[in-house]
């Protein structure tokens, strides 16, 4: 029975998935495996499209991601096939 008067308990270091685990230094350690991000575009066509593409391909090698851009080239069920496949992934 606790007794402590909360009715919860604290979580250990031992609880907490490896991406958030505290490092000696204050950082936080990377998890096991890198984060997949991928992202599924109509078309490159539009400019603002390849700044997003390129901003989250940065983003995702200045913190250690696996990054996919699938391009459907404005065909709605090619579109759906990469969202499909990048879930599968």
């Amino acid at each position: 029975m606790d007794n402590s008067g909360s009715g919860t308990r604290a979580a250990s270091d031992g609880d907490k998935p490896a991406a958030e685990t505290p490092k000696d230094d204050g950082g936080v350690a990377p998890a096991a495996e890198p984060y997949k991000i991928g992202f599924s575009l109509q078309t490159v066509e539009v400019p603002v499209f390849q700044r997003m593409s390129n901003g989250m391909e940065n983003a995702c090698q200045d913190h250690g991601a696996a990054y996919q851009c699938m391009v459907s080239n404005s065909d709605a069920a090619k579109h759906i096939a990469n969202i499909l496949d990048l879930l599968r992934k």
